[in-house]
């Protein structure tokens, strides 16, 4: 190899620009800290917002040991006053959820379309919604 082509060789290692290993592994792993972070951050917005919204403020009309049945939107502040002793029927105060107003409070009856005898259980995590009317139940019964 004669000078000038050692020279012109030497000129272009100098000015390439040096990257070491140690700076692209550190940047990779910055990156997917970064990229993590990003992740749990909205992950835990997500999850935040949904439990804030899913039932209204209580109103003081609104009695301790009353539950919503509903969603952001619209539903109702239910209370069980009682379950009789044979399973198929309670007294449930209903109450408005938007001003806290009771709508109703009497003797609902267990009533099921189909053939299978369903009794009352664990009440409040058994209903689904209100329609004025009825309280519908998750197993597909209701409560009129």
């Amino acid at each position: 190899m004669n000078w000038k082509a050692k020279t012109l060789l030497h000129k272009t290692l100098l000015s390439r620009p040096k990257i070491s290993l140690h700076n692209v592994y550190f940047q990779e792993i910055t990156m997917k800290n970064i990229l993590n972070f990003l992740i749990f951050t909205l992950l835990l917005v997500s999850c935040n917002s949904k439990v804030e919204t899913e039932k209204p403020v209580r109103e003081n009309l609104i009695p301790k040991g009353a539950f919503w049945v509903g969603n952001a939107e619209s539903g109702n502040w239910l209370k069980i006053e009682e379950i009789h002793s044979h399973k198929n029927n309670a007294r449930i105060s209903v109450f408005d959820g938007k001003n806290g107003v009771k709508l109703v409070s009497k003797r609902f009856i267990l009533v099921c379309s189909n053939d299978n005898q369903v009794f009352i259980k664990n009440l409040e995590s058994e209903i689904e919604s209100y329609d004025g009317l009825k309280i519908h139940l998750k197993s597909g019964c209701w409560l009129q």
